[in-house]
């Protein structure tokens, strides 16, 4: 299970969310500290938030098209850009010095520039949302920030806590929150029906808490005595999957199943991304 196979219904969107991404990028380096922007751009995720945004859109209008195809564009890029300010915020909490295979921007410019252009990208998250004009989608963001940085309190505090309840709340605010919003929103550019909306939610909501299982899994990083992650994450899976029984059949929701398959296969290639 690769992850360009399952984007495949979406590879053109996707492409028009990288190119719009790299815009955003230039535009921002040609106001100042190209030389930092520049360190961080060049070395590109794999756009899992868009992704869940695309596909969530588009299933969620049963693969039937909808209208507002510039503001989900513009919702991708800003959930890229939410998510990459999280990275240089996580990266200075941690005193990482590294990160995918290059040195990350605290480490090469110090912790006070890096705060800076954290705070930088989700000032331009802010002002894509607000040129949608979808205040509903504005609200959720910010609530979805919000919930974040209690993640992130929660996850400094963490080796304080020793029991599987505290560690499953940290990384539903560290990761599934966000991944939860990111379906939300995509599907509310396509549909008013609250049930289609709420199933996509509660499918990000589980597969945020699988892929974050996972990672951890991986890193060595669950932290807490007898938890099996492995086992937890398979649960979350299955409920992601659950969630979208509701949905109209389209390739859309296959790709949403395959990319849960895609999370589970990275406990064996050790690669979540």
């Amino acid at each position: 299970m690769y992850l360009q196979d399952i984007c495949c219904p979406i590879k053109n969107e996707l492409k028009l969310v990288e190119e719009e991404y790299g815009k955003t990028a230039r535009y921002l380096a040609s106001k100042g500290s190209a030389d930092i922007l520049e360190h961080f751009f060049k070395n590109k995720g794999k756009y899992l938030r868009p992704i869940l945004v695309l596909l969530s859109a588009n299933a969620a209008a049963g693969g039937n098209g909808y209208d507002e195809k510039n503001n989900r564009i513009s919702l991708a890029v800003a959930c890229e850009l939410m998510h990459s300010a999280s990275l240089i915020h996580d990266d200075i909490i941690d005193g990482s010095e590294t990160r995918r295979g290059q040195a990350t921007l605290n480490a090469m410019f110090g912790s006070k520039l890096a705060v800076l252009t954290g705070d930088l990208l989700n000032a331009q998250t802010f002002l894509l949302l607000a040129g949608t004009g979808r205040m509903d989608i504005m609200k959720v963001v910010c609530s979805t920030a919000e919930k974040m940085c209690n993640g992130e309190i929660k996850e400094m505090r963490f080796h304080k806590y020793s029991g599987l309840t505290e560690y499953l709340e940290m990384i539903e605010g560290k990761t599934a929150v966000f991944m939860a919003a990111c379906c939300r929103c995509g599907a509310m550019l396509a549909t008013k029906d609250e049930m289609i909306i709420s199933s996509l939610e509660t499918f990000g909501m589980n597969a945020g808490m699988a892929y974050q299982l996972i990672d951890d899994y991986l890193d060595g990083d669950s932290g807490v005595e007898g938890v099996s992650s492995l086992r937890q994450s398979e649960n979350y899976s299955e409920k992601a999957k659950e969630a979208l029984n509701i949905l109209p059949s389209s390739v859309y929701k296959d790709s949403l199943y395959g990319l849960i398959d895609y999370f589970m296969h990275c406990t064996k290639v050790g690669n979540a991304g």
